[in-house]
């Protein structure tokens, strides 16, 4: 089942600490904080990356170890995927 995707992503990488991958669906153009679950905080903030529709965001988001927060609203639609790693 691709789910209507065409392409796929890999990502290789070492970590010292349990990754988790978390995907947000957004539902409207005012939500702009997605948090994590409680049980399952990252263990820093530099062990988070987050893509919006397959685009890594670099600006235009606050990183915590609860969650992320986007200044501008993401549009209807879009595909929020954060990786990061927990203890």
């Amino acid at each position: 089942i691709t789910e209507g995707y065409t392409e796929a992503q890999i990502l290789e990488m070492q970590t010292f600490n349990k990754p988790r991958i978390v995907a947000f669906k957004t539902g409207d153009l005012y939500e702009t904080e997605y948090l994590f679950e409680t049980a399952y905080p990252a263990v820093d903030v530099d062990t988070i990356t987050v893509w919006v529709n397959g685009v890594e965001q670099t600006s235009g988001i606050t990183l915590s170890t609860t969650g992320i927060e986007f200044a501008v609203a993401p549009s209807p639609d879009d595909v929020i995927v954060v990786l990061y790693e927990y203890a």
